[in-house]
């Protein structure tokens, strides 16, 4: 709707009764704003209009919705007695209207002193009043005999399909809205701890079981898992994202049904090789032909300051020096050229450095 050259998604309108003091607060989005929302042509005062629109309404109650406590009210004491202002606050978006129509309902008591008879927006809640009266008309109407029209009805199978397809996706009134958005925080609060009781650890329908491969102890989830052992990470053991986790190996017990010995201790050795390349780059000093699997290791053996790097990166040519003053030369295995991975015997380096690590880490 437009309010001048304003594009805005709806308006909040006031109606308050000057005898009392007693407020009326609503919201509309339709494009022609309060007289689009009480659209009775005949009479040009507002609170007639609201009158004359909610008047047939009395008619069919069963059928219609309307403020009975504003109508009364209007009937008791007159027009005249009654002032509007058709656009008291305005908002960009859905959820600015219902969270301001919510605010303004709650600033004036327009439920326990005033015609609102729930709180603003969708997600608006009766009055303890309404909700008082509601009660003792359906009970009265059960003991009267009432049965519903659609007591004993099933659904087709089709029309569940129909109304699944209506109301999905961003069709259904709630998409794109956050549990915690379309509830107060203390229902927040309690709606997420009966979540958490009702579905964590073992309660959990979908959790998996979990073994620990050294202790070869069963647990329902990996949370349960995590808290007995004060650790955390064991879900990425499992997923093969890490190794181990607090000093030992993990499984889903699914997995580990169909797992033998060797894949066991394919396990371990994977790790243990692991370890050794770990944070380490391979380097060579061309000059020496000598191979080191790192650079803190390269500085130690030839007493080098830091920048063997700086060469490694072409920022400087040399670093380090021989006994008999031969500079030297420095070069990372993975910047080599395949002419020089031959040269330099790259493979075989590489293999015997391996070997000597993988005996040392065992």
């Amino acid at each position: 709707m437009k309010i001048g050259n304003l594009e805005v998604y709806g308006i909040i309108y006031k109606i308050t009764n000057i005898v009392n003091d007693k407020v009326y607060i609503g919201q509309t989005t339709n494009e022609k704003g309060f007289k689009g929302r009480y659209n009775y042509a005949s009479c040009d005062s507002l609170i007639g209009k609201v009158y004359y629109t909610y008047l047939p309404k009395e008619k069919y109650k069963e059928k219609s919705i309307y403020n009975k406590h504003l109508l009364y009210s209007i009937r008791k004491y007159g027009f005249d007695a009654f002032k509007v202002i058709e656009i008291f606050d305005i908002a960009f978006s859905k959820k600015e209207l219902d969270i301001k129509e919510d605010i303004w309902i709650d600033y004036f008591d327009c439920i326990n002193n005033g015609y609102n008879n729930m709180g603003g927006g969708s997600n608006g809640k009766l009055s303890k009043k309404s909700r008082l009266k509601l009660s003792k008309t359906w009970k009265e109407k059960y003991k009267n005999g009432y049965i519903p029209h659609n007591l004993g009805n099933k659904h087709t199978d089709d029309w569940k399909e129909k109304m699944s397809k209506v109301h999905s996706g961003e069709n259904n009134a709630m998409f794109g809205i956050s549990p915690q958005e379309r509830m107060d925080e203390n229902t927040f609060n309690k709606w997420r701890n009966n979540i958490s009781k009702s579905v964590t650890r073992g309660k959990n329908p979908f959790a998996s079981k979990v073994v620990c491969l050294e202790t070869k102890k069963v647990y329902e989830c990996v949370k349960d898992a995590e808290e007995e052992n004060n650790i955390t990470g064991i879900s990425a053991v499992c997923r093969k994202i890490r190794y181990s986790c607090g000093g030992m190996h993990w499984a889903y017990y699914e997995e580990y049904l169909n797992m033998t010995k060797e894949d066991i201790e394919q396990i371990y050795i994977k790790e243990k090789e692991s370890k050794i390349s770990k944070n380490t780059k391979s380097l060579i000093c061309t000059t020496t032909n000598k191979l080191f699997k790192s650079i803190k290791e390269a500085r130690a053996f030839y007493n080098c300051d830091s920048h063997i790097c700086d060469c490694c990166n072409n920022k400087r040519k040399y670093c380090g020096r021989l006994e008999d003053g031969t500079k030297l030369e420095w070069k990372y295995i993975s910047d080599l050229t395949p002419e020089e991975y031959i040269k330099y015997d790259i493979e075989n380096k590489l293999n015997e450095l391996h070997n000597h690590k993988l005996v040392q880490a065992s």
